[in-house]
């Protein structure tokens, strides 16, 4: 289950990227039907049936918060292949949500 649970958080990532260069620049509906549009949405579409397995065996107080690791890699991503700026108070809050993410690892190792 581990690897479909990063699988939904990689298509769920990459799914957002496509949309934000599907979406750049346009206001009026129709011109957001475009491919990245498009690829973006589908990639959506199977991190949620990715999603889906993974709550069909596993608790969702367990994997719930791993999909943090999503709002990680989506502004890393941002930055490295949208161009997009981080700010400081951006990179604290990502190290805050990693922080947490350990924390929430380890608790659930030590019980």
């Amino acid at each position: 289950m581990l690897t479909a649970l990063l699988l939904s958080v990689l298509c769920a990532t990459g799914g957002q990227l496509l949309m934000r260069s599907g979406a750049a620049g346009f206001t009026a509906p129709r011109q957001f039907v475009n491919l990245p549009m498009v690829s973006g949405l589908g990639l959506y579409g199977v991190s949620t049936l990715l999603w889906i397995a993974v709550l069909s065996k596993t608790s969702l107080t367990l994997v719930y918060p791993f999909t943090a690791c999503t709002i990680v890699l989506v502004i890393l991503a941002g930055t490295l292949f949208l161009g997009e700026p981080v700010t400081v108070g951006g990179l604290i809050g990502v190290g805050f949500i990693v922080a947490g993410l350990g924390i929430i690892y380890l608790a659930g190792k030590a019980a």
